[in-house]
């Protein structure tokens, strides 16, 4: 037996290393992660006057509604392109308890339609390798939501990833 594994220890020697040499370039193109920044939050809340137009609001907890506009830059530091989906953006109180979540809309996607501005969910993000894609975030809050932001504490972007 073991001159048989002598006759081939050269081969098995071949064989474990490139087995190894794969394994560990996998493991090591896959390090990393998706990094997220968010800059240019422009917060706007709206109360409608007496002509049904919306003007921007002057008194605060009066609103009607609201709308948070925000560059998401989402990085990914991998070698290997990642995918996420299920994006959300959530709000919590000073006890972490959610108070309400809203799903964020692509700016690029802006359009006019029977008398007001359309936007499409941002749902599926394909992130191509060692590259930062900037999406324009727009997030319509509802009157309901609008009484809950004072009480907001912790604004969290959550997302699954697909890798």
């Amino acid at each position: 037996m073991l001159i048989l594994i002598k006759e081939f220890e050269g081969i098995i020697g071949a064989i474990f290393g490139s087995s190894i040499t794969l394994i560990l370039t996998h493991i090591l193109k896959s390090s990393g992660k998706t990094k997220v920044f968010s800059n240019n939050i422009e917060a706007i809340f709206f109360n409608y006057d007496e002509y049904g137009s919306a003007v921007e609001s002057l008194e605060p907890l009066e609103e009607d509604h609201g709308q948070v506009t925000f560059d998401l830059e989402l990085y990914n530091s991998t070698e290997v392109p990642q995918s996420i989906r299920n994006l959300n953006v959530k709000f919590y109180n000073q006890r972490k308890q959610l108070l309400f979540s809203i799903l964020p809309k692509d700016e690029a996607t802006r359009r006019f339609v029977a008398s007001q501005n359309m936007r499409d969910v941002l749902s599926i993000v394909n992130i191509p390798s060692k590259q930062i894609n900037k999406y324009g975030i727009f997030l319509f809050i509802e009157k309901t939501n609008c009484e809950k932001i004072s009480l907001c504490k912790n604004i969290y972007f959550e997302y699954t990833d697909l890798n």
